[in-house]
């Protein structure tokens, strides 16, 4: 993974929202949804940003590409597949729906760990592995294959078989920062919560 190679954004937006009971995708935080929160942030850091997601979503007004999987109910991983298969760029960097607070400052740091020695560089936040919010090396689109092909769809498996390398101190960034950055939003009071945080960038 050269350091200076180009990358694709990626947010996972495919996903049943069972928990919060409607799609956390098109909740709105101010004026805009939570997708396209995301997607500005993305668009910070990489030149190329698509949502994997089965159908597009008409209230979204930027024209952002959409990816959709080739395997069915498979998870976060079927994701991770079809944005390696599909797109041009060496390396992509994910991120979930369901984190409306990325923050520009902890993916550019991220994005400055790749060096040719890994495959994949995975964030840990208060001792928690953070697959979701992780970079990925295109050359991993084999093992991925392999893995669904098996019926395993969990981002452990993938993980337990590649070189990793976890990022668990990120220097000059304040701790809250990091905890907006991986703030998880699947219930209606986690929702609750994105939108007294979100006042906070206003």
């Amino acid at each position: 993974m050269h350091p200076d190679e180009p990358i694709c954004g990626a947010i996972l937006a495919g996903g049943g929202s069972t928990r919060m009971g409607t799609d956390k995708a098109v909740l709105p935080l101010g004026e805009q949804t939570v997708l396209e929160c995301i997607i500005n942030v993305m668009e910070q850091v990489c030149g190329h940003v698509v949502v994997n997601r089965n159908k597009p979503l008409t209230s979204i007004t930027s024209k952002i590409e959409y990816i959709h999987d080739e395997y069915s109910d498979a998870g976060p991983l079927a994701g991770l597949h079809a944005v390696l298969k599909n797109t041009k760029e060496p390396a992509v960097l994910l991120s979930a729906c369901d984190t409306p607070f990325i923050q520009e400052d902890v993916l550019r740091y991220l994005l400055e760990q790749r060096s040719n020695q890994t495959t994949a560089i995975v964030p840990v936040h208060e001792g928690r592995i953070q697959p979701l919010s992780a970079i990925y090396q295109g050359d991993l689109l084999p093992i991925i294959e392999q893995l669904l092909s098996d019926g395993k769809r969990s981002m452990r498996c993938l993980l337990d078989q590649i070189d990793v390398q976890y990022v668990s101190i990120f220097p000059s960034i304040p701790m809250d920062r990091l905890n907006d950055h991986f703030f998880n939003m699947n219930t209606q009071g986690e929702y609750e919560q994105a939108n007294t945080l979100f006042r906070k960038y206003q």
